[in-house]
């Protein structure tokens, strides 16, 4: 005879293993705040709030009240996880390859660029320094038509983000 459970159970297994449900105490320890890090990994970051800032939320939900000083000080580090994320700091191997890849590709990009095309770079600071900080915007560079320009994903756009 196959075993299984029922939806209920099922779902108390799921909330169990993400550690919801667990007892809260008054103020929760450094060594629980590290525990709950160490098991979800990453917190993702956003900085819209109604409440609090969402990466404070998992913690909160899982122990209740918590100094947010404990979050700081528990060995997490900020990275582009799945997206901009505090991550559990020994997770940091496991993004060696996206660390490579950043070397090769958006750093490589960027140097190609200062190689292929000088006066791209000097267009896109004098175009910056002109108009000064502020939101990203497409840079007057080639003429319209042209392919690549200043839209996401062209050289203007990656010598703008640089």
């Amino acid at each position: 005879m196959a075993a299984g459970l029922s939806l209920r159970e099922a779902r108390r297994i799921a909330l169990r293993a993400q550690r919801f449900g667990a007892g809260r105490a008054a103020a929760a320890s450094q060594r629980r705040v590290g525990g709950i890090i160490r098991r979800l990994g990453q917190f993702q970051i956003d900085s819209v709030n109604v409440f609090t800032r969402a990466h404070a939320m998992p913690l909160f939900s899982r122990l209740g009240q918590y100094n947010p000083e404990r979050l700081e000080d528990s060995g997490l580090f900020e990275y582009w996880g799945h997206a901009a994320s505090l991550i559990d700091i020994e997770l940091y191997p496991c993004f060696e390859f996206r660390r490579q890849e950043a070397r090769q590709w958006a750093w490589g990009r960027m140097r190609q660029l200062l190689d292929d095309q000088p006066e791209l770079i000097d267009a896109v600071l004098d175009q910056v320094a002109g108009r000064g900080a502020g939101a990203p915007r497409p840079i007057d560079h080639r003429p319209p038509q042209a392919a690549r320009g200043g839209g996401p994903g062209g050289e203007a756009h990656t010598a703008q983000g640089w």
